[in-house]
């Protein structure tokens, strides 16, 4: 038993410790959370900034064919 917990207790210690460092990744207020929901935010706007130029662009060459 004790050759065992000696040759694999610094692996489950260095898991252990992945685990710890994901969890406090993955926390809510962490700051690569905050900066991911940042970057929603600025695709969100632009998705809606290119949606109002893409409807700009159709109404413009709507009136070319007309005219």
């Amino acid at each position: 038993m004790n050759d065992w917990l000696a040759n694999w207790g610094p692996m489950l210690l260095l898991i252990a410790v992945w685990i710890f460092f994901m969890l406090q990744f993955t926390r809510k207020n962490s700051p690569a959370k905050q900066s991911i929901e940042e970057l929603r935010r600025h695709n969100d706007a632009l998705e809606k900034l290119l949606a109002g130029h893409e409807e700009r662009l159709r109404m413009l060459e709507d009136d070319k064919r007309r005219g």
